[in-house]
């Protein structure tokens, strides 16, 4: 087979593995809906899945999409060593990247390719792609953006191939640094005017870190930091509650209530306890909610939300509002 059928294979093979988007798979598992309504970006990645839904499902979409691109590489490594080397590997995480981003069967609308593109390179060069990675890491922590560090990575790495493992690799370096900067040029072209959204990582992963430790000390028969272990949703009592009076209440949540998976745990609980409703996400950061069933099931469903460390409620404003009597589901709506 001559070099140019073997570097079109690896791309094909990377292309297939990456159609398999963990993204969009775990938000339709978790949620019922496709991530295209997941946040304001409807991105399958591993930040939005984390930032909307919780830390845990977060890091299953990471597992993924490292793994599709590890089996996608190891398979064109194994299969065109001989001839290629470890530019099999880089061909294939191109691939990767490109089934990613734009899977068909998705009708072209993936995600950003951030975790296919480090595990690429990291896997082609694993000093060189770690050392594009912390270039990366420091990017966000200095400037907050998510869509600066996104394109030093690849970038960083680019300049290293160049110099140092020869110019195919750099040029493919290239390639993907071109594909970052499409992926997310919404972003960076906000970045002079100083409106590019800014996120605080260190601060989040510290808020998405705290529930996963409190759930471990929980298990294990340990309390929060506080004293207090985790709340569990009470569900017990409540037979036969569907023939009870039925009462309906308009809620509005403040407080730091978003990007912590308010939405979906309410969701969750809510369906546990019978409930019908809905809640959704408003643009000034509060959480909106309109719950239906019988009044001692609402009140443990506020309890369990009050409860979770994870949220925090500063106020809430509530009123009685007319039954909906074709209502059937609690679910999420909006962004």
């Amino acid at each position: 087979m001559n070099p140019i059928s073997q570097r079109i294979l690896c791309l094909l093979l990377g292309y297939v593995c990456g159609n398999f988007v963990t993204g969009e798979l775990v938000t339709r598992a978790v949620t019922g809906r496709p991530a295209s309504e997941l946040g304001t970006s409807g991105n399958p990645g591993m930040a939005n899945v984390m930032y909307e839904i919780g830390f845990r499902e977060g890091l299953l979409v990471l597992l993924g999409d490292v793994s599709k691109t590890c089996i996608a590489a190891g398979l064109a490594f194994y299969l065109f060593r001989q001839d290629l080397g470890m530019l099999a590997v880089i061909w294939a995480g191109l691939g990767t990247t490109l089934g990613h981003n734009w899977p068909l069967w998705m009708k072209l609308r993936g995600g950003k390719g951030v975790a296919t593109t480090c595990a690429a390179l990291v896997l082609t060069s694993p000093a060189f792609g770690l050392l594009s990675m912390l270039a990366g890491l420091l990017t966000v922590l200095a400037t907050q953006l998510l869509s600066a560090g996104g394109v030093v990575i690849p970038l960083v790495f680019t300049v290293l191939a160049f110099l140092f493992l020869g110019q195919e690799t750099g040029i493919l370096g290239l390639v993907l640094t071109l594909i970052m900067i499409q992926r997310h040029f919404s972003q960076l072209r906000l970045i002079p005017s100083g409106q590019a959204e800014k996120t605080d990582v260190a601060g989040d992963a510290a808020r998405k870190l705290r529930p996963l430790l409190d759930r471990v000390k929980e298990k294990y028969g340990a309390s929060g930091g506080d004293g207090s272990a985790m709340p569990t949703l009470d569900t017990s009592g409540l037979e036969g509650a569907a023939d009870k009076e039925k009462i309906r209440k308009g809620l509005r949540f403040h407080g730091h209530v978003q990007g912590v998976g308010f939405r979906y745990q309410a969701m969750n609980a809510a369906r546990q306890l019978g409930l019908t409703g809905w809640v959704r996400n408003e643009i000034d950061g509060s959480v909106t909610m309109e719950v239906q069933g019988p009044e001692e099931a609402i009140d443990r469903l506020l309890l369990f939300l009050k409860e979770n460390r994870w949220i925090d409620i500063r106020d809430m404003e509530a009123e009685t509002l007319p039954l909906e009597a074709r209502e059937s589901s609690f679910k999420v709506e909006g962004y």
